[in-house]
């Protein structure tokens, strides 16, 4: 065989392998997967807003594919709109899908609510999603793979939108306190649910409002937003009419606040104040130890040993100063006659 005759038998084999490794292989561009997007999140993309949504209220569901290999995060390599974009909530229910899949592999496919006003335009983390569902694509489209997307991805009891928009992270756990505000995790979600005027209830920040009142004390005297208000500036105000302001009921007789900012502690994080004895006052109610003798006039003229003290019950009749007139008559004087006055020798 001359040199030429040999040169044009190589080319000849060469093409021919080329081409049946172009027509013979699998075309994988009309290989897909297919299934239905069941839809259990109730998430508003509303007033919790950026991240991991834009607060318009608007989404769309999609599923997407990822390489078994990759992160679930950003854009999928293959997705599909499988409704929206709409308002959120989407309605409960099957959402059909079928995604193009386009290279044979190993892959995740994951439904997820997506804000498409923020983050990546893929996946963003927080944003209600499934758990994946893993496929192998070979020359074959697969059905069948319903996935269900929830707000709680890693089932700890949070929403992870809620974590996210909170603390950036999923690392969080209901029973969790981590602003140490005597509120966890959990109770704050629920807090910030229950009331719209509490929806801001910030669960990384021990005194939301910045009042030097922790948010777990402020909360448990809401009363329905007639009592103390941890997302409003109240500390001088006094609900329950008693004469102590909140700020006085929260430090109580010794005058020390129930918590503090810690300094060395990360963020907005409180600590029990240094020589405080726990002697907070109800600001809600006007007699917190209901002995008939109000909180101010025992925190005026504290003394324990003689039965005035807020937290305890007293004795109405008792009359330590010995002039006659039993505690709950001083306190229905004037002020002069009070305890200690000056005129309280006066007797009727």
């Amino acid at each position: 065989m001359n040199l030429t005759a040999g040169r044009s038998s190589i080319v000849l084999t060469c093409a021919i392998l080329f081409m049946s490794t172009v027509f013979l292989s699998p075309i994988f561009a009309q290989t897909s997967v297919v299934g239905n997007a069941i839809n259990q999140s109730t998430w508003d993309n509303g007033v919790i807003a950026n991240p991991p949504g834009d607060g318009s209220g608007n989404g769309r569901l999609m599923v997407g594919a990822w390489s078994s290999a990759s992160q679930i995060q950003g854009p999928p390599a293959y997705s599909f709109a499988a409704f929206g974009p709409g308002g959120l909530p989407f309605a409960s229910g099957s959402y059909p899908y079928s995604v193009n899949i386009g290279l044979a592999g190993d892959y995740q496919v994951v439904a997820w609510i997506d804000s498409p006003g923020a983050g990546t335009g893929g996946y963003d983390l927080g944003e209600p999603r499934s758990q994946g569902a893993a496929v192998t694509i070979v020359s074959n489209s697969v059905s069948g793979v319903n996935v269900t997307i929830t707000d709680d991805f890693d089932a700890d009891g949070l929403p992870d939108w809620w974590e996210v928009h909170y603390f950036a992270n999923l690392t969080q756990t209901a029973d969790g306190d981590p602003d140490n505000d005597g509120l966890t995790n959990l109770q704050e979600y629920q807090i910030s649910r229950a009331y719209v005027a509490l929806a801001l209830l910030d669960p990384s920040d021990w005194d939301t409002d910045n009042d030097g009142m922790d948010d777990g004390w402020e909360y448990t005297y809401y009363a329905n937003g007639t009592g103390t208000d941890p997302l409003t500036f109240d500390a001088d105000l006094d609900p329950d009419g008693d004469g102590l302001s909140n700020w006085q009921e929260y430090c109580g007789v010794d005058g020390y606040p129930a918590r503090e900012l810690d300094p060395l502690a990360a963020g907005n994080v409180a600590r029990a104040t240094p020589g405080d004895t726990g002697d907070f006052l109800s600001p809600i109610d006007l007699d917190t130890d209901s002995d008939g003798l109000i909180d101010s006039f025992e925190a005026a003229w504290y003394d324990p040993s003689r039965g005035i003290n807020p937290k305890t019950g007293g004795d109405l009749a008792a009359d330590p100063d010995e002039d006659g007139l039993g505690n709950y008559r001083e306190q229905c004087l004037l002020a002069e006659l009070r305890q200690g006055g000056a005129d309280d020798v006066c007797t009727l």
